[in-house]
C-alpha cells in the first residue's frame, strides 16, 4: 500500500465508507445508556442523507439490551464521525461501520458546502466547571442555604404571642 501512514489509511477507509454510508453527520456524544451501547447524539454537520435529522438523535451500537454481539459498538463522550443507517425511531450503529472518534484527518473528507462547525458541549452542564470553579459554586450553595436556614429562625422567632410586650 505504499508508503501511507496509519492515520492516512485510516482517513482513505473512512473516504469509502463516508461515500457509501446511509447516513453520515459529525457529532457529540452527550448521553449513554445500555452499557455505553446507545448515545444520545447532538448533530453538529450534516455530511450525507442527514438533512431530515434533528439536532439532537439516537443512536444504537447494539440491539436489545443485555444481548452482546462480537459487531456491538460502545460510545465515550465526545465527537464522532457518525456513519450509520436508518433504523426508524434510531440510528443503528456496528462496529464495521465507519464510525469513529473526530480526528483533524476527518476533516479533509468533509462534503463541499457544509461548514465546519466547532464542537458542542457535551455531557451533563456540571461537566463543564473545572474543579476550582465547581468548588466556587459548592461554597455558593452552601452559602445560600445557610442564609435560607437563618431567615426562616428569625422568622420564628418573630411569630410572638399576641399579649407579648417589650
Amino acid at each position: 500500500m505504499g508508503d501511507y501512514s496509519s492515520s492516512e489509511m485510516m482517513v482513505v477507509a473512512a473516504a469509502r465508507q463516508v461515500r457509501d454510508g446511509q447516513v453520515v453527520f459529525v457529532g457529540s456524544v452527550v448521553s449513554l445508556s445500555n452499557d455505553d451501547h446507545w448515545a444520545v447524539v447532538n448533530v453538529e454537520e450534516r455530511w450525507r442523507g442527514a438533512d431530515s435529522l434533528g439536532d439532537a438523535v439516537r443512536v444504537h451500537g447494539s440491539g436489545d439490551p443485555g444481548v452482546v454481539l462480537p459487531t456491538d459498538r460502545t460510545y465515550e463522550p465526545g465527537r464522532y464521525l457518525f456513519v450509520v443507517t436508518d433504523a426508524g425511531t434510531y440510528l443503528a450503529d456496528n462496529a464495521c461501520s465507519g464510525t469513529q472518534p473526530w480526528t483533524a484527518d476527518l476533516a479533509r473528507l468533509r462534503p463541499a458546502g457544509v461548514p465546519a462547525v466547532a464542537p458542542g458541549p457535551s455531557g451533563s452542564p456540571l461537566d463543564m466547571l473545572a474543579n476550582g470553579d465547581a468548588i466556587v459554586v459548592s461554597g455558593l450553595v452552601v452559602a445560600l442555604l445557610i442564609a435560607v436556614v437563618a431567615y426562616i429562625l428569625i422568622l420564628r422567632r418573630r411569630k410572638r404571642p399576641p399579649n407579648w410586650r417589650r
